[in-house]
Formats: C-alpha cells, sequence, structure tokens
C-alpha cells in the first residue's frame, strides 16, 4: 500500500493493471491519458505565444 502512495505509485499500479480489460480501468487510463494531452497542449500554446510575442 505504502508503494501506491509513493511517487512510484502510478508506474507500479500500471504495471499490475497490464493486459487488464476492466472498464474502471479502461476509463481512467483514457482520463489519464486525456490529462496528459491537454497539459502537453497547454504547454505547446504558451511556448507558441512566447516565440510569437518574440517576432513583434
Amino acid at each position: 500500500m505504502n508503494l501506491l502512495r509513493s511517487d512510484a505509485g502510478f508506474e507500479l499500479l500500471q504495471s499490475i493493471m497490464e493486459g487488464s480489460g476492466t472498464r474502471w480501468w479502461k476509463e481512467f487510463e483514457r482520463g489519464v491519458h486525456i490529462a496528459e494531452l491537454e497539459a502537453k497542449q497547454s504547454f505547446l500554446l504558451r511556448e507558441l505565444e512566447a516565440l510569437k510575442g518574440r517576432m513583434k
């Protein structure tokens, strides 16, 4: 339980659940992937705006 609560917890959970066909895990993974993509998108938009601002 302490490992799951640690910084390595998500990676451990992914290893445990690998190949699981349960609906809740698929939905959870999908939600995590969406959140990661949105964070990347936000970062890239900020970078793009900063670059555009330097061109003016």
